[in-house]
């Protein structure tokens, strides 16, 4: 998360984001499932989002339905700093 945090900042300093900004960890060569995302207002505590869930673990077993399937890949972790 120090790298998304780190490149936020470097971002920071050559455009104004007025309505906030976020970043993902893939396109800046992050190996993880991470975001972070700072809001816009003042002061705003950024959001961190995680799921770090392996293509292993997207897979659906056999027995399971599409429901249950969904409901634990798509889920994301509320992480405040």
């Amino acid at each position: 998360m120090d790298q998304l945090f780190i490149a936020m900042e470097l971002f920071g300093r050559v455009h104004t984001f007025a309505q906030g900004m976020g970043i993902t960890a893939p396109p800046i060569g992050i190996d993880r499932a991470a975001a972070a995302v700072q809001p816009a207002e003042p002061g705003a505590p950024a959001i961190v989002l995680l799921n770090p869930a392996s293509s292993k673990a997207l897979r659906r077993p056999k027995n399971s339905t599409k429901a249950a399937s969904a409901s634990s890949t798509s889920a994301a972790s509320f992480v405040a700093p």
